[in-house]
């Protein structure tokens, strides 16, 4: 196995980010998730000095959820793809995904607005939502402008429409995961629709 072949989760949280970091661990893959923002501060601070921004992680194979959101600062390294990609050009990457109305109400109930508000100095909750809203369209689109020409490296995997199947077989190469050890975990109720993956 190359040391240099990792799975990055690139998509938002509250986006089943949990429920892929216990499909890597129950088949046997090295994941790591969140760690209560110290994942995305290791990573921010690795980017920031030109370094291995997993260097401190030799032995994981998967990674999601990279963000740290504090009273003071939001870091979401997972934005920076592309220089992960420069140092992992051969990894996989995962633009975990959902509908953008189903991923705004959930990080309404987990309680994200306040923060935000403070963070960005918003007026209200109508303006937090304009701002991830804007947020989450700008991200996909430039995730999928850049691995355009490499279509092989990315999975944009819709957590309520995709088949686990898809997921398994975008690994395949690597690693041999069985699709039916995805499981659903931290649902939140989606707008209208059976409760779907949070």
């Amino acid at each position: 196995m190359d040391s240099r072949v990792r799975i990055f989760q690139i998509g938002f949280n509250k986006c089943a980010t949990s429920s892929l970091h216990n499909f890597f661990q129950r088949n046997g893959l090295a994941s790591v998730h969140w760690e209560e923002g110290r994942l995305a501060a290791r990573v921010a601070t690795r980017l920031k000095k030109g370094e291995d921004p997993f260097l401190d992680y030799p032995d994981t194979i998967a990674f999601t959820d990279m963000i740290m959101l504090s009273a003071t600062l939001v870091l979401e390294p997972y934005k920076a793809f592309a220089e992960i990609y420069r140092w992992y050009p051969q990894s996989y990457f995962v633009l975990n995904t959902r509908h953008c109305r189903d991923w705004i109400e959930s990080r309404v109930k987990h309680g994200f607005v306040p923060r935000y508000q403070v963070l960005y100095k918003l007026p209200d909750e109508a303006a937090v939502r304009r701002l991830w809203m804007q947020d989450w369209y700008t991200h996909h689109a430039k995730v999928l402008k850049f691995f355009a020409d490499k279509p092989q490296r990315l999975l944009v995997y819709d957590i309520d429409r995709d088949a686990p199947q898809q997921l398994a077989r975008f690994l395949e190469a690597h690693w041999q995961v069985d699709p039916a050890l995805l499981g659903r975990d931290n649902q939140t109720p989606a707008v209208g629709r059976p409760g779907t993956v949070g």
